[in-house]
Protein backbone atom coordinates (compact mmCIF):
# COMPACT_ATOMS: atom_id res chain seq x y z
CA UNK A 1 0.00 0.00 0.00
CA UNK A 2 1.36 3.48 -0.67
CA UNK A 3 2.31 5.80 2.25
CA UNK A 4 0.26 8.07 2.79
CA UNK A 5 2.01 11.56 3.74
CA UNK A 6 0.40 13.46 6.41
CA UNK A 7 1.70 16.84 7.40
CA UNK A 8 0.30 18.07 10.23
CA UNK A 9 0.63 22.03 10.30
CA UNK A 10 -2.86 23.29 12.10
CA UNK A 11 -3.46 22.78 15.53
CA UNK A 12 -7.19 21.19 14.13
CA UNK A 13 -7.01 20.61 10.81
CA UNK A 14 -5.44 17.29 10.15
CA UNK A 15 -5.79 15.08 6.90
CA UNK A 16 -4.75 11.49 7.12
CA UNK A 17 -5.56 11.21 3.27
CA UNK A 18 -4.56 14.33 1.59
CA UNK A 19 -1.02 16.61 1.42
CA UNK A 20 -1.68 19.72 3.38
CA UNK A 21 2.02 21.67 3.11
CA UNK A 22 0.61 23.93 1.21
CA UNK A 23 -3.10 26.22 1.24
CA UNK A 24 -4.50 23.72 -1.67
CA UNK A 25 -5.12 20.38 -0.43
CA UNK A 26 -3.68 17.65 -2.61
CA UNK A 27 -4.96 13.68 -2.19
CA UNK A 28 -1.15 12.75 -3.77
CA UNK A 29 2.39 14.11 -2.69
CA UNK A 30 3.69 13.71 -6.27
CA UNK A 31 2.42 14.23 -10.12
CA UNK A 32 4.65 13.29 -12.51
CA UNK A 33 4.21 12.03 -16.32
CA UNK A 34 1.60 8.89 -17.31
CA UNK A 35 -0.79 9.45 -14.16
CA UNK A 36 -4.47 10.31 -14.50
CA UNK A 37 -5.80 12.12 -11.21
CA UNK A 38 -8.70 14.75 -11.18
CA UNK A 39 -6.00 17.07 -9.45
CA UNK A 40 -3.92 17.49 -12.35
CA UNK A 41 -6.58 20.12 -13.53
CA UNK A 42 -5.72 21.86 -10.58
CA UNK A 43 -2.10 21.67 -11.73
CA UNK A 44 -2.99 22.90 -15.24
CA UNK A 45 -4.63 25.49 -14.57
CA UNK A 46 -1.66 27.11 -12.24
CA UNK A 47 0.46 26.73 -15.05
CA UNK A 48 -1.79 28.53 -17.13
CA UNK A 49 -2.30 31.39 -14.90
CA UNK A 50 1.61 31.58 -14.74
CA UNK A 51 1.79 31.29 -18.59
CA UNK A 52 3.66 28.52 -19.27
CA UNK A 53 0.73 25.99 -20.19
CA UNK A 54 -0.22 26.64 -23.68
CA UNK A 55 -2.98 24.08 -24.25
CA UNK A 56 -6.01 25.50 -23.98
CA UNK A 57 -7.89 22.13 -22.30
CA UNK A 58 -7.53 21.16 -18.99
CA UNK A 59 -7.38 17.45 -18.72
CA UNK A 60 -6.95 14.68 -16.33
CA UNK A 61 -3.97 13.83 -17.68
CA UNK A 62 0.14 13.82 -16.91
CA UNK A 63 1.03 14.06 -20.53
CA UNK A 64 4.00 16.12 -22.03
CA UNK A 65 2.60 18.96 -22.42
CA UNK A 66 2.15 19.19 -18.78
CA UNK A 67 5.12 17.98 -17.72
CA UNK A 68 7.18 20.73 -20.60
CA UNK A 69 5.02 23.43 -19.05
CA UNK A 70 6.00 22.10 -14.79
CA UNK A 71 9.36 22.40 -16.40
CA UNK A 72 9.11 25.82 -17.71
CA UNK A 73 7.53 26.91 -14.19
CA UNK A 74 10.11 25.06 -12.17
CA UNK A 75 13.12 26.90 -14.35
CA UNK A 76 11.25 30.54 -13.89
CA UNK A 77 11.14 30.35 -10.22
CA UNK A 78 14.57 28.33 -9.81
CA UNK A 79 13.43 25.27 -8.70
CA UNK A 80 15.29 21.84 -9.43
CA UNK A 81 13.83 20.98 -12.96
CA UNK A 82 12.83 17.26 -13.63
CA UNK A 83 8.96 18.03 -14.80
CA UNK A 84 6.95 16.56 -11.43
CA UNK A 85 5.03 18.42 -9.47
CA UNK A 86 6.01 17.76 -5.66
CA UNK A 87 6.25 19.55 -2.72
CA UNK A 88 8.10 22.35 -3.47
CA UNK A 89 6.47 22.91 -6.89
CA UNK A 90 3.12 23.14 -5.49
CA UNK A 91 4.25 25.34 -2.33
CA UNK A 92 5.95 27.50 -5.22
CA UNK A 93 2.35 27.78 -7.21
CA UNK A 94 0.46 28.10 -3.57
CA UNK A 95 2.59 30.99 -2.26
CA UNK A 96 2.43 32.96 -5.97
CA UNK A 97 -1.47 32.75 -5.46
CA UNK A 98 -2.11 30.51 -8.74
CA UNK A 99 -4.35 27.82 -7.09
CA UNK A 100 -8.29 29.36 -7.82
CA UNK A 101 -8.89 32.70 -8.74
CA UNK A 102 -6.62 34.70 -6.42
CA UNK A 103 -5.49 35.13 -2.79
CA UNK A 104 -7.93 36.29 0.10
CA UNK A 105 -6.91 38.19 2.67
CA UNK A 106 -10.22 38.15 4.95
CA UNK A 107 -11.59 35.65 7.39
CA UNK A 108 -15.34 36.72 6.62
CA UNK A 109 -17.05 37.82 4.38
CA UNK A 110 -20.67 38.50 4.72
CA UNK A 111 -23.65 40.87 3.44
CA UNK A 112 -23.06 44.55 3.40
CA UNK A 113 -18.99 45.05 3.12
CA UNK A 114 -16.82 46.32 0.37
CA UNK A 115 -13.76 44.65 -0.13
CA UNK A 116 -11.68 43.88 -3.26
CA UNK A 117 -11.92 40.35 -2.50
CA UNK A 118 -15.49 39.93 -3.29
CA UNK A 119 -14.71 40.02 -6.49
CA UNK A 120 -12.68 37.20 -6.58
CA UNK A 121 -15.35 35.57 -4.77
CA UNK A 122 -18.12 36.28 -7.27
CA UNK A 123 -16.01 34.62 -10.04
CA UNK A 124 -15.45 31.45 -7.78
CA UNK A 125 -18.85 31.40 -7.42
CA UNK A 126 -19.63 31.82 -11.13
CA UNK A 127 -17.25 29.23 -12.25
CA UNK A 128 -19.38 26.96 -10.30
CA UNK A 129 -22.75 28.22 -11.70
CA UNK A 130 -24.05 30.03 -8.61
CA UNK A 131 -23.48 33.74 -9.32
CA UNK A 132 -25.28 34.75 -12.51
CA UNK A 133 -24.80 38.49 -12.70
CA UNK A 134 -22.47 39.14 -15.61
CA UNK A 135 -20.51 42.10 -13.64
CA UNK A 136 -18.24 41.65 -10.81
CA UNK A 137 -18.01 44.09 -7.85
CA UNK A 138 -16.68 44.72 -4.74
CA UNK A 139 -19.72 44.56 -2.96
CA UNK A 140 -21.32 41.84 -0.96
CA UNK A 141 -25.55 42.61 -1.74
CA UNK A 142 -27.99 40.71 -2.07
CA UNK A 143 -26.92 38.31 -4.95
CA UNK A 144 -23.47 37.18 -3.47
CA UNK A 145 -25.32 36.43 -0.54
CA UNK A 146 -27.88 34.41 -2.60
CA UNK A 147 -25.05 32.48 -4.58
CA UNK A 148 -23.02 31.97 -1.19
CA UNK A 149 -26.37 30.14 0.13
CA UNK A 150 -26.67 28.27 -2.86
CA UNK A 151 -23.10 27.09 -2.88
CA UNK A 152 -23.45 26.24 1.03
CA UNK A 153 -26.21 23.80 0.35
CA UNK A 154 -24.95 22.03 -2.76
CA UNK A 155 -21.95 21.05 -0.57
CA UNK A 156 -23.91 20.74 3.16
CA UNK A 157 -22.57 23.27 4.46
CA UNK A 158 -24.39 25.43 7.23
CA UNK A 159 -26.78 27.87 5.08
CA UNK A 160 -26.26 31.37 6.25
CA UNK A 161 -25.02 33.49 3.13
CA UNK A 162 -21.57 34.23 5.10
CA UNK A 163 -18.20 32.84 3.60
CA UNK A 164 -16.66 31.76 6.78
CA UNK A 165 -14.22 29.32 8.12
CA UNK A 166 -16.34 26.41 6.73
CA UNK A 167 -17.62 27.95 3.01
CA UNK A 168 -13.56 28.83 2.83
CA UNK A 169 -12.29 25.60 3.57
CA UNK A 170 -14.73 24.37 1.20
CA UNK A 171 -13.59 26.29 -1.75
CA UNK A 172 -10.19 25.82 -1.01
CA UNK A 173 -10.48 22.24 -1.12
CA UNK A 174 -12.18 22.66 -4.63
CA UNK A 175 -9.05 24.38 -5.98
CA UNK A 176 -10.97 27.73 -6.02
CA UNK A 177 -9.02 29.60 -3.99
CA UNK A 178 -6.02 30.03 -1.71
CA UNK A 179 -5.39 32.50 1.56
CA UNK A 180 -2.57 34.75 2.61
CA UNK A 181 -0.34 33.24 5.44
CA UNK A 182 -2.73 35.74 8.31
CA UNK A 183 -5.82 33.78 6.85
CA UNK A 184 -4.74 30.72 7.09
CA UNK A 185 -3.57 30.74 10.23
CA UNK A 186 -6.80 32.36 11.46
CA UNK A 187 -8.40 29.76 9.75
CA UNK A 188 -6.29 26.82 11.09
CA UNK A 189 -6.07 27.88 14.86
CA UNK A 190 -10.25 28.06 14.61
CA UNK A 191 -10.71 31.85 14.98
CA UNK A 192 -11.54 34.31 12.43
CA UNK A 193 -9.19 37.38 12.07
CA UNK A 194 -12.37 40.03 11.61
CA UNK A 195 -14.65 39.96 14.36
CA UNK A 196 -14.94 36.50 15.75
CA UNK A 197 -13.00 34.61 18.95
CA UNK A 198 -10.76 31.27 18.98
CA UNK A 199 -12.65 28.34 19.72
CA UNK A 200 -10.80 27.08 23.06
CA UNK A 201 -11.14 24.29 25.06
CA UNK A 202 -11.83 25.24 28.29
CA UNK A 203 -10.30 22.23 29.91
CA UNK A 204 -7.02 21.96 27.70
CA UNK A 205 -6.67 25.98 27.01
CA UNK A 206 -8.50 28.19 29.19
CA UNK A 207 -8.49 27.35 32.59
CA UNK A 208 -4.72 27.46 32.73
CA UNK A 209 -4.84 31.13 31.69
CA UNK A 210 -7.49 32.18 34.78
CA UNK A 211 -6.53 32.93 38.09
CA UNK A 212 -8.66 33.24 40.93
CA UNK A 213 -9.68 36.69 42.61
CA UNK A 214 -6.98 37.55 40.22
CA UNK A 215 -7.51 37.78 36.54
CA UNK A 216 -9.16 40.86 34.96
CA UNK A 217 -11.14 39.89 31.57
CA UNK A 218 -12.39 42.45 29.00
CA UNK A 219 -15.75 41.12 27.82
CA UNK A 220 -17.55 42.19 24.48
CA UNK A 221 -20.85 41.33 23.50
CA UNK A 222 -20.18 39.85 20.13
CA UNK A 223 -23.99 41.39 18.59
CA UNK A 224 -23.68 44.90 19.62
CA UNK A 225 -19.73 45.39 20.34
CA UNK A 226 -20.21 46.75 23.74
CA UNK A 227 -17.19 46.04 26.29
CA UNK A 228 -17.19 45.33 30.02
CA UNK A 229 -14.86 43.96 32.48
CA UNK A 230 -14.91 41.10 35.27
CA UNK A 231 -12.79 39.81 37.41
CA UNK A 232 -12.85 35.95 37.71
CA UNK A 233 -13.62 34.97 41.48
CA UNK A 234 -14.38 31.69 41.11
CA UNK A 235 -15.42 28.65 38.95
CA UNK A 236 -14.13 24.90 38.20
CA UNK A 237 -16.39 23.45 35.32
CA UNK A 238 -16.53 27.32 33.99
CA UNK A 239 -15.67 30.77 35.13
CA UNK A 240 -17.46 32.08 37.50
CA UNK A 241 -17.44 36.03 37.37
CA UNK A 242 -18.19 39.48 38.86
CA UNK A 243 -18.48 42.97 37.33
CA UNK A 244 -15.49 45.09 38.08
CA UNK A 245 -17.34 48.53 38.78
CA UNK A 246 -20.60 49.67 39.20
CA UNK A 247 -20.25 50.96 35.44
CA UNK A 248 -19.80 47.27 34.39
CA UNK A 249 -22.75 46.45 35.75
CA UNK A 250 -24.86 49.10 34.01
CA UNK A 251 -23.48 48.01 30.42
CA UNK A 252 -23.75 44.04 31.58
CA UNK A 253 -27.61 45.45 32.22
CA UNK A 254 -28.09 47.82 28.71
CA UNK A 255 -26.75 44.66 26.63
CA UNK A 256 -29.04 41.88 28.49
CA UNK A 257 -31.97 44.19 29.16
CA UNK A 258 -31.73 43.75 33.09
CA UNK A 259 -30.24 40.97 34.45
CA UNK A 260 -30.56 37.90 32.67
CA UNK A 261 -30.15 33.89 32.19
CA UNK A 262 -30.29 34.48 28.26
CA UNK A 263 -26.95 33.00 26.82
CA UNK A 264 -25.31 34.96 24.30
CA UNK A 265 -22.24 35.02 22.39
CA UNK A 266 -19.53 37.70 23.64
CA UNK A 267 -15.71 37.89 22.87
CA UNK A 268 -13.36 37.10 26.10
CA UNK A 269 -10.32 39.22 25.80
CA UNK A 270 -6.69 38.01 27.68
CA UNK A 271 -3.31 37.89 27.15
CA UNK A 272 -3.40 39.64 23.90
CA UNK A 273 -6.10 36.74 22.51
CA UNK A 274 -9.91 36.89 21.51
CA UNK A 275 -11.58 33.65 22.95
CA UNK A 276 -15.11 32.74 21.84
CA UNK A 277 -17.66 32.66 24.74
CA UNK A 278 -21.03 32.42 26.08
CA UNK A 279 -22.11 34.06 29.20
CA UNK A 280 -25.24 34.96 30.97
CA UNK A 281 -26.46 38.16 33.33
CA UNK A 282 -27.76 36.58 36.46
CA UNK A 283 -25.90 37.34 39.66
CA UNK A 284 -26.75 34.28 41.82
CA UNK A 285 -25.11 32.44 45.08
CA UNK A 286 -23.62 35.49 46.45
CA UNK A 287 -25.19 38.65 48.84
CA UNK A 288 -23.41 41.90 48.27
CA UNK A 289 -23.72 43.23 52.11
CA UNK A 290 -22.40 39.95 53.87
CA UNK A 291 -18.83 39.10 53.85
CA UNK A 292 -17.24 36.94 51.14
CA UNK A 293 -16.70 33.51 51.48
CA UNK A 294 -18.81 32.91 54.66
CA UNK A 295 -22.13 30.79 54.92
CA UNK A 296 -24.45 33.23 54.30
CA UNK A 297 -28.78 32.61 53.77
CA UNK A 298 -30.75 34.63 50.94
CA UNK A 299 -28.16 34.46 48.50
CA UNK A 300 -28.92 35.74 45.24
CA UNK A 301 -30.71 33.34 42.71
CA UNK A 302 -32.59 31.15 44.52
CA UNK A 303 -29.88 29.62 45.99
CA UNK A 304 -30.53 29.97 49.42
CA UNK A 305 -28.22 29.20 52.36
CA UNK A 306 -24.87 28.90 51.48
CA UNK A 307 -21.06 29.78 50.59
CA UNK A 308 -21.33 33.19 49.72
CA UNK A 309 -19.67 34.00 46.54
CA UNK A 310 -19.41 37.67 46.64
CA UNK A 311 -15.90 39.29 46.28
CA UNK A 312 -16.63 42.52 44.80
CA UNK A 313 -18.43 44.79 47.08
CA UNK A 314 -19.80 48.21 45.43
CA UNK A 315 -20.61 46.71 42.00
CA UNK A 316 -24.21 46.46 42.53
CA UNK A 317 -23.99 42.87 41.95
CA UNK A 318 -24.87 40.16 44.50
CA UNK A 319 -22.81 36.76 43.67
CA UNK A 320 -21.22 36.33 39.97
CA UNK A 321 -22.13 35.31 36.64
CA UNK A 322 -21.39 32.79 34.48
CA UNK A 323 -19.08 32.90 31.30
CA UNK A 324 -18.76 29.07 29.23
CA UNK A 325 -16.24 28.51 26.46
CA UNK A 326 -15.89 25.21 24.21
CA UNK A 327 -16.77 22.16 26.27
CA UNK A 328 -16.92 23.62 29.97
CA UNK A 329 -19.75 22.59 32.11
CA UNK A 330 -22.67 23.43 34.45
CA UNK A 331 -21.81 23.68 37.98
CA UNK A 332 -25.35 21.85 38.88
CA UNK A 333 -25.06 18.87 37.25
CA UNK A 334 -22.04 18.76 35.84
CA UNK A 335 -23.36 18.46 32.02
CA UNK A 336 -22.83 20.70 29.22
CA UNK A 337 -24.93 23.24 28.48
CA UNK A 338 -26.16 22.92 24.74
CA UNK A 339 -27.24 26.72 24.40
CA UNK A 340 -24.17 27.97 26.12
CA UNK A 341 -22.49 25.81 23.30
CA UNK A 342 -24.48 27.15 20.58
CA UNK A 343 -23.44 30.58 21.36
CA UNK A 344 -19.81 29.72 21.53
CA UNK A 345 -19.78 28.41 18.32
CA UNK A 346 -21.59 31.60 17.48
CA UNK A 347 -18.93 33.95 18.64
CA UNK A 348 -16.79 31.75 16.94
CA UNK A 349 -17.49 32.20 13.32
CA UNK A 350 -19.10 27.94 13.70
CA UNK A 351 -22.46 28.43 13.08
Amino acid sequence: MRKVLVSVLTSVYIFTTTMTCFGQNFSLDVYKKGMNHNDIKIIQKALKKDGVYDYEKLTTYYGAITESAVKKFQKKYNLSVDGIAGKSTLSKMESLGLFGYGKLTQSVYKKGMRHNDIKILQRVLKEVGMYRYDKFTTYFGKITEEAVKEFQRKYGLKVDGIVGMSTLEKMKSLGLISYTAAVSSAVSRGNVKRGYGEYLDWWKSVRKMLKRNKTVLTVQDFYIGLRFKVKVTAGTNHADVEPLTKNDTSIIKKIWGGFSWKRRPVLVYINGRVIAASMTAMPHAGVEGKPAGKMVSGRSGGFGYGYNYDFIKGNGVSGHMDIHFKNSRRHKDNKIDPKHQAAIKISAGLK
